[in-house]
């Protein structure tokens, strides 16, 4: 069979959520590639992040980050380090270092696929956002606490003006960041992000809805105990929510 009708019929068992299938054919697929084009192409560069991607989806996460790096190497020869069309091999690339325990790498590689979506803000919002929400998490798991606001406040940045005018499906993504604002202690620098869309008084009415929602959540956990728990970073969160209760002006936020 021919290599690029190995590589059509690996695509579709994979949309299909067939993965093993996926991964064999495809590999004997690029096996044949390889062969047949220079090790530049762009189709060998498919192929290979393809493969990655097949191996990362059954957990083989050791297999794909050769391929990624391999499949990534020749993107950026042909195409340069810059273009947009990198960044979903990049992010993928950052999730495999994350899964195998490199943290930093994982960190750099979030910071190069935000970068181009910097500058290129079109190019993918979707994957955009996932980006940022898991180099979020991962900077502080790796206790860059600083670094980790600053992701959650540009996440705020680019949903809020889009959850204003009615794209509510976002409107998830933004309360996360506003959330995790508030557990970072920096409502501060929340309410100066979501007012860019939504005015200052509405921007601490909706952050003061999200503090007693975090209070609310937490309290089953803690029925009949008088005063917080010991527990420092709950107690941080706690503070900082009852804070934002006394700030935030009556009635809800309306959009």
């Amino acid at each position: 069979m021919d290599p690029f009708e190995m590589h059509e019929q690996a695509t579709a068992l994979g949309q299909g959520g067939s993965w093993a299938k996926a991964l064999k054919l495809e590999a004997r697929a690029l096996a044949k590639l390889r062969k047949k084009l220079d090790k530049n192409d762009p189709n060998l560069a498919i192929g290979l992040t393809n493969l990655a991607t097949y191996h990362a989806e059954v957990g083989q996460w050791k297999e794909a980050l050769p391929l990624y790096e391999e499949g990534l190497a020749i993107k950026v020869a042909t195409a340069g380090s810059a273009d947009p069309s990198l960044t979903g091999t990049i992010f993928r690339l950052a999730r495999c270092q994350k899964m195998l325990g490199d943290g930093l790498k994982a960190v750099d590689l979030y910071f190069q696929c935000i970068e181009i979506f910097d500058a290129h803000p079109h190019a993918n919002p979707s994957l955009q956002l996932t980006a940022l929400e898991e180099l979020a998490v991962l900077l502080q798991e790796e206790g860059r606490s600083p670094e980790s606001v600053g992701v959650l406040l540009q996440t705020i940045r680019l949903t809020a003006p889009r959850v204003w005018k009615g794209e509510r499906e976002l409107y998830t993504n933004l309360r996360n960041a506003c959330l995790g604002c508030i557990s970072e202690q920096d409502s501060e620098g929340a309410a100066d992000a979501l007012s860019e869309a939504f005015g200052l008084e509405n921007a601490w009415r909706l952050l003061g809805d999200l503090a007693h929602d975090l209070i609310e959540q937490a309290r089953p956990q803690h029925t009949n105990v008088p005063d917080p728990p010991d527990d420092v970073l709950w107690r941080a969160e706690h503070d900082e929510a009852m804070k934002l209760l006394g700030r935030a002006p009556p009635g809800s936020c309306e959009g």
